[in-house]
């Protein structure tokens, strides 16, 4: 057993602890969007506590550096994930995104002073083959706190947005991993510098030194580049997709709202003609034959027979195309639908909230055997001055995992359409439930009746299984 580090030594190292604890609590706080308080107070106690342990074991005991690495990992890793309430997929890439600044940013903070350090006392103090002991290791180990701390705080006041957004968790899941590889490069480059395996140069212990720090200090100011650019052009890349999903639900509404239109020309065009036709039929009496020829019109005109309309044209066009996909695959559609004469919410937003919706509603019923367990029920309307929409489905949970295996994109274009909708009420500061029971899905928004984008908070949403895992 070795000897422990002197008092003032043990002091810095605790205030040091202290201070990374409180900064990787109150990322976690903010990251994760944890409003409550007592999660955070118990996280920042038992990471405070197992972080003074490891290192108090480092010191008395002689054990490994990848044991040391790898609990440190594990420790926060494992906090995280137990303490927060955000999803997994968002908690393994905080977790990820803070032992990476914990070991690659600090060890880069670390390697760069003793540069400076080494060659201060090698050409100032005019020392032949200075070692860092003492206060200049201590130094470097306050270099290092500070460095962590301030990029855990350059990324929450550079990204504040990106902070408060939601992503798919195929993309946290992925964002990982850049992420793992930097820090286990990291890692193994600080296990051969503990066995004695350094970049070594052809003089003394000095200029080995340099060379071995040195070497560090390019190893990870790579690695950072390296995963900064993956989780950069990651982020562009799902814009994009976001982008597109906007553009097509804009694109799709105008093109049936042009449908529409044009029918109902070509049915007004060649009215004069009907009537006199209808009139024919009427004096002769063949009730059946006006049934048929009304009927016709219908399908020409683009209304469907006991369809109502909800104050939108916009919508009316969403909802009659979305019926045809519906009963073209004998789901058995049902739909109420009012909108008050002036209503708040914006017919783009609309188009995004309804077109997202009925997509997964009608994909996911697809995928039930059978026709007669499909079905779909879609309600909207005013409850006490706030919009209300509930799409209701059924849902095969067997051929519902067996469609995503064969269709790797399949749940990333729906995570968009759904982040999609997210933005919309978060946008009018409403609500989101997406509830699974019982062979159905059950999506429920509720929006308030106020301006889009008046008085900005975080929106709600939240995610109930009462299947268990199906």
């Amino acid at each position: 057993m070795r000897p422990l580090e002197p008092v003032p030594a043990i002091l810095l190292t605790a205030v040091c602890q202290g201070g990374e604890a409180w900064a990787v609590c109150r990322f976690c706080r903010l990251f994760l969007q944890e409003h409550s308080r007592k999660p955070g107070l118990l996280f920042f106690g038992c990471f405070l506590a197992g972080r003074l342990v490891l290192i108090l074991a480092s010191w008395s005991l002689p054990l490994p550096y990848v044991i040391l690495a790898f609990g440190d990992h594990a420790l926060l890793t494992g906090l995280v994930m137990a303490f927060f309430s955000a999803p997994s997929a968002k908690k393994l890439f905080a977790a990820s995104v803070l032992f990476t600044i914990f070991t690659v940013f600090g060890e880069f903070c670390a390697s760069f002073v003793s540069i400076f350090a080494l060659a201060y006392l090698h050409l100032v103090k005019r020392i032949p083959e200075p070692v860092l002991t003492g206060r200049w290791n201590s130094l470097t180990a306050a270099v290092s706190f500070l460095g962590v701390v301030w990029g855990l705080h350059g990324i929450l006041r550079g990204n504040a947005k990106e902070c408060s957004g939601e992503k798919p968790g195929k993309w946290y899941l992925t964002a990982v991993l850049p992420l793992v590889m930097a820090t286990a490069l990291t890692d193994a480059a600080n296990w051969c510098a503990s066995r004695g395996i350094l970049l070594r140069g052809e003089g003394n212990l000095y200029q080995a030194q340099l060379f071995g720090h040195g070497g560090i200090c390019l190893l990870t100011a790579l690695s950072l580049i390296g995963s900064g650019f993956c989780l950069f052009g990651m982020d562009r890349i799902y814009e994009e997709q976001k982008k597109s999903g906007r553009y097509e639900c804009r694109l799709m509404a105008y093109q049936m709202t042009a449908e529409q239109y044009r029918q109902a020309e070509r049915l007004r065009h060649d009215l004069k003609n009907h009537v006199i036709a209808l009139q024919g039929l009427l004096e002769q009496k063949d009730w059946a034959a006006m049934n048929r020829y009304l009927e016709a019109m219908e399908g020409m005109g683009g209304f469907a027979r006991g369809e109502e309309a909800t104050g939108s044209p916009v919508l009316d066009a969403i909802l009659l195309r979305k019926r045809k996909e519906a009963e073209a695959l004998g789901i058995r559609w049902e739909c109420s639908v009012k909108l008050p004469a002036n209503s708040a919410v914006w017919e783009f937003d609309l188009c995004v909230l309804f077109g997202n919706l009925l997509d997964n509603a009608i994909a996911a019923c697809g995928q039930v055997k059978g026709r007669k367990g499909r079905f779909l029920c879609v309600q909207a309307r005013m409850v006490k001055r706030c919009f209300f929409l509930e799409v209701k489905n059924s849902f095969s949970p067997e051929r519902e995992k067996h469609a995503s295996r064969r269709e790797p994109d399949r749940e990333g274009r729906r995570g968009i359409g759904l982040l999609n909708v997210r933005d919309v009420v978060g946008a009018y500061h409403g609500t989101m439930e997406v509830e699974k029971k019982e062979g159905m899905f059950v999506n429920t928004v509720l929006l308030p009746e106020r301006t889009r984008g008046e008085e900005a908070d975080s929106p709600g949403i939240s995610v109930y299984d009462t299947e268990g895992d199906s």
